[in-house]
């Protein structure tokens, strides 16, 4: 049915207890700066990871739990509409979609052979989709830079972990940005000279930018943590996700030398339910930054409510000798 069931807990030496998550719906909505809610986006969905608007601003993509399978696939929302559709086979995990600057196609993570490789795929479903990165080890898409000569993707390759920088339509192999091994949530500024990444080397999560591709004159954006880094389109602003569930805002200014970043400011609180997961090691996106830069998409919960479940099961050594 789609729910996941963490590892159960002996509780009594004839009991035990586990508890499961059946999936929690979650609805689109437009905001403003401030946080006011303008419209909701489509029926309620089991939505589950990361959502990105198209370039303009007319569509969406996410990902969302298929409940017959239990996996995650890939829907295009039309956010004029409100309607969604499935965009694959639904055969297959997919995951992290990102669009391509000409709003096209998009590259997202599959598991069809294993592994977690890279796929291109076309908005119009004409063709078939391109595997673009394929090894042994999980992959998964971050960026796709504005001349679309670039995607960045995160290598899960315990030998070389972070960021990789792929050249589209090229045979040379990808190369490792130096400094990303433990940072996660790679995202290229709308000029393609700085990268922000999400790193918690220093013991707690924390909003890192500095030059690409060379890795050097990194600062860090946020003060008291933070992530799911966004740059605004003109590139002079930076949004982020505190801790404690605020969007906050930097603004960026890139100068001759080093960047000037302001001190954040809070912006408007989000739900905690909406950013489940996002403190505890999930690269889970669930917002975007419209192309006006004034508008943000959000999955908003539903319900507050917590629809765990907590199964006891009685006598349950019995029941392994039947």
């Amino acid at each position: 049915n789609g729910s996941t069931v963490n590892p159960f807990t002996e509780v009594a030496a004839d009991a035990l207890a586990f508890r499961s998550d059946p999936p929690r719906l979650r609805r689109m909505a437009v905001v403003d700066r401030s946080g006011r809610k303008l419209s909701e986006i489509g029926a309620p969905q089991p939505y589950i990871e990361r959502i990105a608007i198209s370039p303009d601003g007319r569509r969406a993509i996410a990902c969302r739990l298929n409940r017959q399978r239990g996996n995650s696939e890939v829907s295009v929302l039309d956010l004029e509409r409100g309607t969604a559709a499935r965009s694959g086979s639904g055969v297959e995990e997919e995951t992290h979609p990102v669009w391509s600057p000409d709003g096209e196609r998009f590259l997202l993570a599959w598991d069809r052979e294993g592994p977690y490789d890279l796929v291109i795929r076309r908005l119009d479903g004409a063709g078939p989709d391109e595997v673009v990165a394929r090894s042994e080890f999980d992959k998964t898409p971050e960026d796709w830079s504005r001349d679309g000569r670039l995607i960045l993707y995160r290598n899960y390759d315990p030998k070389e972990p972070g960021l990789e920088v792929l050249r589209v339509g090229s045979k040379d192999p990808p190369t490792h940005v130096n400094g990303s091994e433990q940072a996660t949530e790679f995202r290229l500024s709308p000029d393609g000279r700085w990268v922000l990444w999400t790193s918690a080397e220093s013991g707690r999560r924390e909003l890192y930018v500095q030059h690409f591709p060379d890795a050097s004159g990194r600062q860090q954006v946020s003060v008291n943590g933070g992530g799911n880094g966004r740059w605004s389109p003109d590139g002079r602003e930076i949004f982020f996700i505190s801790p404690d569930a605020k969007l906050m805002s930097a603004s960026f200014e890139a100068g001759g030398g080093s960047p000037r970043i302001s001190i954040p400011k809070t912006l408007f609180p989000v739900s905690r339910a909406q950013l489940e997961g996002a403190y505890v090691g999930s690269l889970a996106y669930t917002w975007d930054v419209f192309p006006d830069g004034k508008r943000f998409l959000l999955v908003l919960p539903v319900s507050e409510a917590d629809p765990s479940l907590i199964t006891v099961v009685l006598n349950w050594t019995a029941q392994l000798t039947r």
